[in-house]
């Protein structure tokens, strides 16, 4: 008895149609396997959106890819051709992978025999698929832009913070919500003329128990974070000014009712603009990583915090979450900075210093690369093929025409449905490229992290603390700090690339061209005692 999968994709356009909704596809798709006395192992719901039914890598069609290369089913059974995809190029692709797999596709609407008419059939479908795609995000956009432009506005994760919706017959608009509305102006007040830190605003904010911001639709059980005190800080909208970016590029303002006066907001901004300028100079306290050593329980940033033993001042990184948010805090996440500055810094010259080294880490790096970029690749491999197919198929046209197996107007016909797949599988192509630059390194590539490497070797000896934190920058130095089987690790990665002139150890510094790619390292336990 074959074994089935059935797959069903709901778009935005057709979530309230129920012939085309997630349940009636799945339905149509039982009543399919049936007839034909299928044994239906699973069924996979995509709802794409926030994502386009033209991506390859939608995660319930991954996961239908993934049964396949484990064998586990025999036909994958879809409503209609456009379910699976609004790209040819994507339908060409999964279909030939899934080929290769011994897994054939079937559409419950419609019969495409794998004859030279279904095959032709099938594309001409697939290429309106895509017509109409391209029709309904133009129409989608359209839309959004008139609906913005007259005044509606239009938001994803609802109203921001301070204000509610409101829709009438005319326009969706922003209202003001009295109690929220309160601690907005209560932010701005103690920012902009108590001059509280955030940390500070946060922890009253809390005391007074002001109306916490939602998550998902429902109030933080724990409070206000600083992350949302910070976002508020720099909206506009509280000053009357509700921003939308029209398909990332084009930007419509409307007017909303303001929470604040412009006056409070200019001294709010101000601060703001201080502190980063406060930010960007030199530390008071010397140390190597700044905002990209991250805690490996709580995902985030770890800060340079000092602590005095007596007459000894000591650095340590420490969790943000335990320095401002205690009720989420990591326990125990505090290291001292020279010891992490110390490994991480030998590790960096020891790569470049040493070619053997260096070699070593590029081929660990290529190898956990082609492991993760496994799918990708085959996807490109698949592409590539068709690609070659195509066009052999279309330099064979014009002399199946002068042998007489075409007429004229097939031939066109023929040519131009040709043209229009390689055209569709080279921009595949091209995206699946854009994936894989960096990720897998090209020849060109290791020989320009091997000149780079040469280039700094004779410049590392007698960098000032002020050179090292250049490097760190210039490189992307990062970790991740975690606790294994009792022990604190660091994970150390950099990503190698061109050198600017402006670090200059000597004065023969000089600049290479070259991508730059990430390689890491992780350190095994070590101790942090004073």
């Amino acid at each position: 008895m074959p074994r089935s999968l059935i797959y069903a994709r709901v778009s935005y356009d057709d979530r309230d149609n129920d012939g085309r909704n997630l349940a009636g596809q799945l339905a149509m798709g039982r009543e399919y396997c049936t007839k034909r006395g299928y044994q239906t192992v699973a069924e996979l719901a995509e709802d794409d959106k926030g994502a386009s039914g033209a991506e390859i890598n939608l995660p319930q069609l991954s996961k239908a890819r993934e049964m396949a290369r484990a064998g586990l089913y025999d036909v994958l059974v879809v409503r209609e051709l456009d379910r699976l995809s609004r790209n040819l190029a994507k339908q060409l692709t999964v279909e030939e992978e899934l080929k290769r797999r011994g897994v054939t596709i079937e559409y419950v609407l419609y019969d495409y025999p794998d004859t030279p008419e279904g095959r032709l059939m099938k594309n001409i479908r697939a290429s309106f698929a895509e017509f109409e795609r391209e029709k309904i995000r133009e129409r989608m956009m359209r839309g959004k832009r008139h609906k913005v432009a007259a005044g509606n506005i239009l938001v994803s994760t609802g109203a921001p913070y301070g204000y509610r919706l409101h829709q009438d017959d005319r326009r969706i608009t922003l209202g003001p919500h009295l109690g929220e509305a309160a601690a907005v102006r209560q932010i701005f007040l103690w920012y902009a003329q108590d001059v509280l830190p955030i940390r500070e605003i946060v922890r009253q904010l809390n005391e007074i128990g002001a109306p916490a911001p939602e998550s998902g639709g429902r109030k933080r059980a724990a409070g206000w974070p600083r992350s949302t005190v910070f976002r508020i800080l720099h909206s506009s909208t509280y000053i009357g000014e509700w921003n939308y970016t029209c398909d990332g590029t084009e930007r419509l303002t409307v007017s909303v009712p303001p929470l604040v006066e412009q006056a409070l907001w200019n001294a709010a901004q101000a601060i703001l603009d201080q502190n980063r300028e406060r930010m960007s100079r030199a530390a008071k306290y010397e140390y190597l990583f700044g905002r990209r050593l991250t805690c490996g329980q709580c995902g985030r940033f770890m800060a340079c915090e000092p602590q005095r033993r007596g007459d000894k001042l000591y650095l340590y990184y420490v969790c943000a979450g335990e320095r401002h948010d205690r009720a989420h805090g990591c326990k125990g996440m505090r290291v001292r900075v020279d010891a992490i500055d110390g490994i991480s810094w030998e590790w960096l010259t020891t790569i470049l210093k040493d070619p053997d080294k260096l070699q070593s880490e590029i081929d660990v790096f290529q190898t956990q690369a082609m492991r993760e970029h496994a799918p990708t690749i085959e996807q490109l491999h698949i592409t590539d093929e068709l690609l070659a197919e195509n066009r052999t198929k279309l330099a064979r046209l014009a002399d199946l025409y002068i042998s007489g197996v075409f007429p004229l107007e097939d031939l066109q016909e023929r040519k131009t449905r040709l043209e229009q797949s390689i055209k569709t599988l080279e921009n595949q192509k091209a995206e699946l490229t854009a994936l894989l630059e960096g990720a897998i390194l090209t020849p060109k590539q290791i020989n320009d992290i091997r000149a780079i490497a040469a280039d700094l070797r004779e410049r590392l000896e007698g960098a000032t603390y002020e050179q090292k934190v250049q490097l760190f920058q210039i490189l992307d130095v990062g970790g991740i700090l975690n606790i294994e089987d009792r022990d604190k690790t660091i994970r150390v990665r950099c990503s190698i690339r061109p050198i600017p002139d402006s670090f200059t150890v000597d004065a023969t510094a000089t600049r290479r061209s070259g991508r730059g790619t990430h390689i890491s390292h992780r350190f095994p336990g070590w101790s942090t005692t004073t």
